[in-house]
């Protein structure tokens, strides 16, 4: 699982990358605030994956 710090840097990486490859103009708003949504709604699910495997490995090594 990758770390806060490796997601926050693909996040601005992708947020700029998505910037540069448009003219963020009137047009292409719509286009981009859904792009946003998806990488937004992406790092969610990944953040509660990670949060879940923590949480599993942290009641196992207080069972054994």
């Amino acid at each position: 699982l990758d770390s806060p710090e490796l997601v926050n840097k693909k996040l601005r990486d992708d947020l700029n990358l998505l910037k540069t490859s448009w003219e963020i103009g009137e047009e292409n708003r719509a286009r981009f605030l859904q792009e946003l949504d998806d990488l937004i709604q992406h790092l969610s699910r990944q953040n509660r994956r990670k949060i879940i495997a923590q949480v599993e490995t942290k009641i196992f090594d207080e069972q054994t």
